[in-house]
């Protein structure tokens, strides 16, 4: 009797999270901010989302998302260009300003998984690829798994009680290596424009 009612009032505890939850759409682009010599080559950004709300105009943000970004060197005459994609987890604290109309700010971890790594070389007219996978043994050894921190900034307008449209920027610092070179730049820097859409009360 005694573990129903616990469960019983656990439930009714839960239930208004779960009845205010929302969902959280987003998508645009996603690209690194690697030092002025490199080229960036920006790639698709969809990321889900579910808003647990707090009191204030807090809330908690679990999410997942798919981003393919890119980055190289070139003269002219030879090429360097590496291009990725990766799942990323996140989990956001988010606030925003009260109204129909405002703006929000939002702050969290990631955890990134490379699920796809290409190497392009080039001299001239002469070029080659290979997979990142094919280069483990190299000193371009690109990490399947990395972590760090993401801070947005962003606007949200209501279209209605259970829709909200947003637009705003985050940026990725990563803090642990995505490659084994021993250079400057080995740790994730990346930013994203995003557009999305919020449903649920």
């Amino acid at each position: 009797m005694r573990c129903k009612l616990m469960s019983t009032c656990l439930t009714l505890l839960l239930l208004p999270s779960a009845l205010t939850a929302q969902i959280a759409i987003r998508g645009g682009l996603h690209g690194h901010l690697p030092p002025d010599d490199y080229n960036r080559s920006p790639g698709p950004q969809v990321m889900v989302e579910t808003a647990i709300p707090f009191s204030g105009g807090a809330s908690l943000r679990p999410g997942l998302s798919y981003a393919s970004r890119g980055f190289g060197l070139s003269d002219g005459i030879a090429l360097f260009e590496v291009n990725s994609s990766h799942l990323q987890l996140s989990g956001l604290v988010h606030a925003s300003t009260s109204g129909s109309v405002g703006l929000a700010a939002e702050v969290g971890p990631y955890l990134g998984f490379r699920v796809g790594c290409d190497v392009s070389f080039g001299l001239g007219a002469v070029s080659r690829s290979e997979s990142c996978a094919d280069l483990e043994d190299q000193e371009l050894d690109y990490k399947k798994v990395d972590m760090g921190i993401v801070a947005g900034l962003g606007a949200f307008f209501d279209v209605s009680e259970t829709m909200t449209l947003t637009l705003g920027v985050q940026v990725y610092e990563g803090l642990t290596p995505f490659t084994e070179a021993d250079e400057e730049y080995t740790k994730l820097s990346a930013v994203s424009l995003l557009a999305g859409v919020e449903i649920g009360g």
